[in-house]
């Protein structure tokens, strides 16, 4: 082999290989900011500026609820095949008495998923107990946001999170 045919680096192969390293590191990167952007389905937050503005409101209405001093039992009954939910609420006041004539409405609302929330109307039984069942369209996990009012304008709002599992 001569001198002249031996393979020498030049500025241009520093050039080119610098190019080809930084362009695959910014193709791989906007590659996955494109894939964050398209798939994140992340908490579904419902105007979160005005939720923050009204932080004031929301604080004296938990007040409101504290001194009324109703307490609620909720327990949801699951049948993992059809992901179907009876769930049973008893409201007591505060000395532990019934509350028999209140309206009651619960929101099965999933976290990750928008579009799938849905809500049913707890129907009295008696002896402070209110039903509702439903059918939810999806096995996982699910809030259930209870909103319990009375004639005089008495509101509770409660709220706890259950899983719907496919049966084993």
């Amino acid at each position: 082999m001569s001198k002249d045919s031996e393979f020498r680096i030049t500025g241009k192969h520093v050039l080119l290989g610098m190019v080809l390293f930084f362009g695959g590191i910014m193709a791989a990167n906007g590659w996955m900011a494109y894939q964050a952007v398209t798939t994140f389905d992340g908490l579904e937050r419902e105007d979160p500026y005005r939720r923050g503005k009204d932080y004031n409101q929301v604080i004296e209405e938990a007040q409101k609820q504290a001194a009324l001093g109703w307490q609620v039992e909720m327990v949801a009954e699951i049948s993992g095949v059809d992901a179907f939910v009876r769930l049973n609420v008893t409201m007591r006041d505060k000395t532990g008495v019934p509350l028999n004539d209140l309206d009651g409405v619960a929101l099965f609302w999933r976290p990750v998923d928008d579009g799938l929330d849905v809500d049913v109307t707890l129907k009295r039984q008696g002896d402070g107990l209110y039903v509702g069942e439903i059918q939810l369209p999806a096995h996982g996990q699910w809030d259930v946001r209870l909103e319990m009012k009375d004639g005089s304008g008495n509101k509770l709002n409660h709220r706890e999170r259950i899983i719907v599992r496919a049966a084993a």
